[in-house]
């Protein structure tokens, strides 16, 4: 008959999940933060105004048909629609996406039409729906992006929209040139855009990270954005032709909007 051990059974060791065969814990990764759609809904609004900007400085200056009040729509809407879409990259929000994407597509094939009717006043309007048409494609890539949860769509999805501003506002100094030279204007016209597009480029990319400090930051310089919203009117009335009474009301509102997301921004990324 056996005889019971002087020694108690040793414990059996579980290693905790994560630690079997040297296998190290999991670390934390940074992850995207999206906008929140309320700020990223300011923003896509104070984009649009600079449509209702061009309305009220036409219906103001002369008694605009309402066929030219269309066609100014359409054309004011260019600049608007691409920075829409911009800013609303940075949201991941499916509605946004699709309705700025639309627009965007929209008012590309309206330039073509106005184009070719000779009614843009651009100089070259096919080139505007192609800046236009890359901003309706980053719209479409953010879309699949968002549906088919996959993040790395979003990569090339800024980069389009990236340069369909670029594309935009480098078009409304480089075709003058190439089509004038450079004449008194063509410094005036680079100091209005340069700048704006700039920044509004640097805060669509900053804002694709909203967390800490790179929160913080991509306020600031959304910020920066608003009031360089601002140069064109300045520029207007030290050259001798201030705006209209109008569109200055409406300049002070985008203004407004795009410091208000911005402190937005900077409250929200504190707070994680």
């Amino acid at each position: 008959m056996s005889q019971p051990s002087a020694y108690p059974p040793a414990a059996s060791f579980r290693p905790a999940s994560g630690w079997q065969f040297g296998e190290q814990p999991p670390q934390p990764v940074a992850r995207t933060v999206a906008l929140p759609a309320l700020t990223a809904t300011v923003l896509v609004v104070a984009a649009y105004l600079v449509m209702v900007q061009g309305i009220v400085a036409v219906v103001t200056v002369s008694d605009a048909a309402p066929d030219a009040v269309v066609r100014t729509a359409f054309t004011w809407l260019a600049g608007g629609a691409a920075l829409a879409v911009l800013f609303a990259l940075p949201s991941r929000s499916l509605p946004l996406l699709v309705a700025t994407g639309a627009i965007a597509l929209v008012d590309a094939i309206a330039y073509v039409v106005l184009g070719a009717m000779g009614l843009t006043g651009a100089y070259d309007p096919a080139i505007v729906a192609v800046a236009l048409l890359l901003s309706a494609a980053a719209a479409a890539i953010g879309v699949a992006s968002v549906a088919a949860s996959k993040a790395s769509l979003m990569t090339p999805a800024i980069v389009l929209g990236a340069l369909g501003v670029v594309a935009f506002y480098g078009i409304s100094i480089v075709s003058p040139i190439l089509v004038n030279g450079v004449v008194d204007q063509t410094l005036s016209t680079a100091g209005r855009t340069v700048p704006v597009a700039a920044l509004a480029v640097a805060a669509g990319v900053l804002l694709h990270r909203t967390d800490g400090a790179l929160g913080v930051l991509a306020g600031a310089v959304l910020g920066v954005f608003g009031l360089s919203l601002a140069i064109a009117p300045v520029v207007s009335a030290i050259l001798g032709t201030p705006p209209a009474a109008g569109s200055i009301v409406v300049v002070v509102l985008r203004v407004a909007l795009v410091l208000a997301a911005a402190a937005l921004v900077v409250v929200q990324s504190r707070r994680r």
